[in-house]
């Protein structure tokens, strides 16, 4: 397994979903390494060090961007590819899923292949095609149609060592692209969690086709008798990682127009920077208003305890503005017996079928999302009803 998110060192969707993954093939009397970054400020750029987690052997080289003077090092790193090189003729697999090559190199599953592994790939977002990840511009509009024209100067917002020129913005934007689809093309396996997903590549020259659609698994154990804590307040929640494109900031909006004797905004998550934004998580704690619904910022829950955290909500929103690839908290929701409220966008548009398995309201738009809510609240029937839907 190859991500530069390392399940021991951090949380978030692809992480779970890769330990989650290698459990369920060790279990299934496969030999599982993962290959990974650290960021260890106490290990050298370009050093490798090995660990063991949960009994998996954890490869991992330190990597903190130091050789990043070009924007081709943000997609091609010779750092990464030896050390992979020499990684792979020390562990000799048979076959490297690749969960992500961002803060790597795309010149890995070549590096895999030269060693006669078979190569396969997860997309979980889309970088593979949006140096950004998500599809989302710095000022949070969507980009629907990435283009050299168009990414030029997003980019050159992001990194200070991006050409200002326009002709040689588009030709580096042009070098990426290329690179990125060659990628895809040369993979033996695709793995999509979403139609959604598998459609948004197809203009890279990669068939739908060639995708598998296999949504993420979750282990329905946690959630399985779980006990909803009551309280005076109709609790409305959000989970997961506290960064702009999640679209936490909509949620608060939308919130102002609830009664706050009968409301709670509960956010579960840690702020972590998003490219070049560090206090999305301040600008948060000063959007609450005094005279509005009680907002309780309560921080990082552990791998594992997404039941616990559902078990003190009346409602999950996902009021996300990029266009979730899949979106594993409306799952878990489901299994808690949770109602689900998220954005008419993405995998989650795919996902929900508006007032039967949840609402949907348009992405960004706090009126609506606001008017959803008062549904909600304003009808048990309705919560009960959404919660033991799926």
């Amino acid at each position: 397994m190859v991500t530069p998110f390392s399940a021991p060192e951090s949380v978030g969707g692809v992480q779970v979903h890769v330990a989650g993954l290698m459990r369920a093939f060790r279990d299934s009397g496969h030999d599982v390494a993962l290959a990974t970054r650290t960021t260890d400020e106490a290990t050298a750029e370009g050093q490798g060090v090995e660990h063991d987690w949960e009994g998996f052997d954890v490869h991992a080289m330190a990597y903190r961007f130091g050789d990043c003077d070009r924007f081709e090092r943000i997609w091609s790193s010779p750092l990464w590819e030896a050390w992979f090189g020499d990684l792979l003729g020390r562990v000799r697999p048979d076959v490297v899923h690749f969960h992500h090559l961002t803060c790597l190199s795309t010149g890995l599953p070549e590096v895999a292949r030269a060693r006669g592994a078979a190569t396969v790939m997860t997309l979980h977002d889309y970088w593979m095609g949006c140096p950004r990840g998500q599809r989302l511009r710095a000022d949070l509009d969507p980009c629907e149609d990435p283009s050299p024209r168009r990414c030029a100067p997003c980019l050159a917002q992001m990194w200070p060592f991006f050409p200002r020129e326009v002709g040689q913005g588009e030709a580096e934007v042009t070098r990426w692209l290329d690179a990125a689809g060659s990628v895809l093309r040369g993979m033996d396996a695709l793995v999509a969690p979403s139609a959604h997903m598998a459609a948004s590549f197809t203009g890279m020259g990669v068939e739908e086709e060639r995708f598998h659609v296999v949504p993420v698994g979750i282990d329905p154990a946690p959630f399985d008798g779980l006990l909803h804590r009551s309280g005076p307040r109709i609790r409305i929640g959000v989970m997961g990682s506290v960064i702009p494109s999640k679209g936490i900031h909509v949620l608060l909006e939308a919130a102002l127009q609830l009664d706050p004797v009968r409301t709670e905004i509960r956010i579960h998550g840690e702020a972590t920077p998003w490219h070049q934004d560090q206090d999305y998580g301040e600008r948060l704690r000063a959007q609450v208003e005094p005279d509005g619904p009680l907002v309780r910022f309560l921080g990082l829950y552990p791998d594992g305890g997404a039941g616990d955290v559902l078990a003190g909500l009346d409602v999950l929103v996902v009021p996300s503005i990029w266009p979730e690839a899949f979106g594993m908290t409306i799952r878990e929701a489901w299994l808690a017996d949770v109602p689900v409220v998220a954005s008419r966008t993405g995998a989650l548009a795919e996902g929900i079928e508006d007032g039967e398995t949840g609402l949907l309201f348009a992405p960004g738009d706090a009126d609506d999302l606001a008017r959803c809510l008062r549904r909600l609240t304003d009808d048990a029937r309705l919560r009960y009803r959404l919660a033991r839907a799926p």
